[in-house]
């Protein structure tokens, strides 16, 4: 809500395509569709899963997890669990 507006990230990829976990997949997944890549080097993503998505909900207190990702709700709950006591992390129904 601070933000006044959604914030999204979008994976580095092709619709359909693998995640991808070092800059050298983005770049040949992406050539010659983007200008260029911001590649950090041994600090990548080791995960390899999609972006989990969430929807902050202000008003109920609540996180919507709309796909879950490599963050977990464990994880969420984990870091917001001392300002945010009573929030509720639920996933979105299809």
């Amino acid at each position: 809500s601070l933000s006044g507006c959604p914030i999204a990230a979008p994976s580095a990829n092709i619709s359909g395509r693998p995640s991808p976990t070092k800059g050298e997949h983005v770049i040949k997944d992406m050539n010659g569709k983007i200008y260029g890549i911001l590649d950090c080097g041994e600090v990548s993503c080791k995960v390899g899963l999609e972006s989990t998505v969430i929807k902050m909900d202000a008003e109920n207190k609540r996180v919507i997890i709309l796909r879950p990702g490599g963050i977990t709700k464990e994880m969420i709950l984990r870091e917001i669990k001392d300002e945010y006591r009573d929030i509720d992390i639920v996933y979105a129904k299809d």
